[in-house]
């Protein structure tokens, strides 16, 4: 069966915003059947550092290869955050999957920009005395951190959303696009997931007894580099048995269970709280900086009968 003729939800949107828990709260409903990876980054551009080599234009035709074998009448689902900062996306997605359901969850910034420092040092991108105020000052300036290509390097600039969105929104079906808050899937889940089945005409009763975790949450490391290479042997791990759907379901319950015993090795102590507080001055250049951004992202999406986030209407009415 052809891209085309299959029923696809793509999270397309943003890093840090809560898509791997977003893409695991959908991948349990009977009716939607998650990839075998969770960024399949199928649709990336050739010259993104992400891209993978299954792709668009080196294998067309083998997108809906990354489910295996998947009954027709379920939406194939994918979550590639990255999607919403490669170019030409979303032309490129209108020509390979033009009924698509697109879902971007969009975070406060600040929040956003916090998160991916976490995620940074646990992953050894940032040196572990490297500030929060470092870490933003240096993206200010135009200054990359530690490296030019990794996208916590562009993540201050990747919080301008409403730069990313002009080509998405007003112009792809409003009833197939969906935008979420990131605040609002942390503190009231449900009521976006019955939202959400409603827009894709699924039943949400799946979800009035379901289980929230959180997901993907950055805590600190004894040795980042080892989490960093663990994390990429996973990721081969999840592409070599995602051919059998049983064989992967049963290596990540193994990695879910021996999740606590890894911790307890490699565990760092404390948490990051206290490290991402940005200083009075900074702060105020940071909110100078999002303005304006968060300002168009309020006309473009009011101005397409879009949902419009809780943090982006609060700051606009702090401006005025």
């Amino acid at each position: 069966m052809s891209v085309k003729n299959r029923r696809h939800i793509i999270i397309a949107g943003s890093t840090k915003c809560g898509t791997t828990a977003l893409f695991r709260y959908l991948s349990d409903h009977p009716r939607i059947a998650g990839s075998r990876v969770k960024e399949t980054r199928y649709f990336l551009d050739a010259k993104h550092e992400l891209a993978p080599e299954v792709r668009f234009d080196t294998q067309p035709g083998s997108y809906e290869r990354l489910w295996g074998d998947v009954p027709g009448e379920q939406f194939l689902l994918e979550a590639t955050p990255d999607y919403m900062y490669s170019r030409g996306i979303w032309q490129r997605l209108a020509e390979q999957v033009p009924d698509a359901h697109i879902i971007i969850l969009l975070r406060n910034p600040v929040a956003r920009l916090q998160s991916w420092y976490r995620y940074s040092l646990q992953r050894g991108l940032l040196a572990d005395t490297s500030t929060f105020d470092d870490y933003v000052t240096s993206q200010l300036r135009g200054v990359n951190p530690e490296s030019g290509s990794h996208p916590y390097s562009r993540a201050l600039a990747e919080g301008k959303y409403a730069t990313f969105l002009a080509g998405l929104v007003g112009t792809w079906r409003a009833s197939r696009l969906h935008l979420i808050s990131s605040e609002e899937l942390l503190s009231d889940p449900l009521a976006v997931m019955v939202r959400l089945c409603r827009a894709l005409e699924v039943e949400d009763t799946p979800y009035h007894t379901y289980e929230f975790r959180k997901q993907n949450v950055s805590r600190p490391t004894r040795a980042p580099s080892v989490h960093r290479g663990l994390s990429g042997v996973w990721r081969r791990i999840e592409w070599t048995l995602g051919r059998s759907r049983s064989l992967l379901m049963g290596a990540q319950h193994l990695k879910r269970a021996l999740r606590p015993l890894y911790w307890s090795l490699n565990g760092g102590r404390g948490g990051y709280a206290s490290r991402t507080r940005m200083s009075p001055s900074l702060e105020a250049d940071v909110d100078r900086f999002y303005e304006a951004s968060i300002a168009e992202l309020c006309r473009l999406l009011q101005g397409a009968g879009q949902h419009v986030p809780g943090w982006a209407l609060s700051h606009e009415r702090e401006a005025h």
